[in-house]
């Protein structure tokens, strides 16, 4: 296998297909907080194979910046400073209880457990393509779960649920991977207050952990 340093960045990875399931009386707005001025300020952890965890000095500080109009459509603007999320914005919108991205991807919801909301491939497209093709290394999905779950976190406990990430290895890789998850945690009036990433080639997990917030 190629020495490919290839992560699987939660809630970064989207597609969709939908229907509620619940009562309407959750509201994404209420979970998402996108109003402008909001901020949240993530502690960054690795944890390894064997679940131990090493808190760095690492931080991610997200906040909301503002609106902008994408083919018609309001989206808010939401940036990250860490290095790997700070190159461009998140565009978000809350459209019929759903968190959209641009391309109409969605990302949460507080009403559906039982749909896949996202479904799709990564695909690694090695440089030297005269000798070898681009390859599917994992096939994934993303669903709605943990409803009601309670998450402590520096800033507190919080009654949560999760947009988790399911990462499948296909093919070749199948034998040399195993599969992966990936956790975005929600909680009501707070917002995101913690989700991971993962080294597909190590396992290695970066878990961001909210130290801090204000919310409008």
């Amino acid at each position: 296998m190629k020495n490919i340093l290839f992560m699987l960045a939660g809630g970064l990875l989207l597609f969709a297909s939908c229907s509620k399931d619940d009562s309407d009386t959750e509201q994404t707005k209420d979970y998402v907080q996108l109003k402008t001025g909001n901020y949240w300020v993530y502690r960054l952890s690795n944890v390894d194979t064997l679940g131990v965890e090493t808190i760095t000095d690492s931080y991610d500080s997200v906040y909301v910046s503002g609106d902008t109009t994408i083919n018609g459509n309001v989206f808010t603007k939401k940036y990250h400073t860490w290095l790997f999320y700070s190159n461009t914005p998140d565009c978000l919108r809350d459209s019929s209880n759903y968190l959209v991205s641009p391309n109409g991807r969605k990302m949460f919801s507080p009403v559906n457990f039982s749909d896949t909301l996202i479904k799709s491939y990564n695909v690694i497209s090695y440089t030297d393509t005269t000798t070898l093709d681009d390859d599917t290394l994992f096939f994934y999905f993303y669903k709605m779960s943990d409803k009601g779950m309670s998450l402590t976190v520096p800033a507190g406990t919080f009654i949560t649920m999760d947009f988790k990430g399911t990462f499948i290895p296909y093919g070749s890789y199948a034998n040399a991977l195993k599969t992966i998850y990936s956790h975005n945690y929600y909680a009501k009036k707070i917002g995101l207050i913690q989700y991971s990433s993962t080294f597909a080639n190590s396992r290695t997990q970066m878990v961001w952990k909210l130290v801090r917030y204000k919310v409008n």
